[in-house]
């Protein structure tokens, strides 16, 4: 019987995300064009400082623990600034097109 209810509530909630996801997606159909691209750029110019500004960071706390315990590891860093150029090169792409 619980079994039953959390199926049911389960269900009931996949539903209702379902039901904003599609929502949000109307809202977003119904913004113009010019203003989704502009919230893109805003969006993909966020991610691209935040991702540089973590880049930056972890890769000081690497090369700090690197200095202490001669273990190389900046892949998170790395990963960071992967993000970071693949943002850059999104809003370059949008700010041309």
């Amino acid at each position: 019987m619980e079994d039953e209810d959390r199926l049911a509530r389960r269900l009931k909630l996949a539903a209702e995300a379902l039901g904003l996801v599609y929502a949000i997606w109307m809202i977003w159909l119904m913004v113009p064009e010019h203003r989704r691209k502009l919230a893109i750029m805003r969006a993909m110019a966020v991610i691209r400082n935040g991702a540089g500004a973590l880049a930056s960071r972890t890769g000081t706390q690497a090369m700090s623990l690197e200095a202490r315990t001669g273990t190389e590891n900046y892949v998170v860093p790395y990963g960071f600034s992967l993000i970071r150029d693949k943002a850059g090169t999104w809003y370059e792409r949008l700010r041309y097109s």
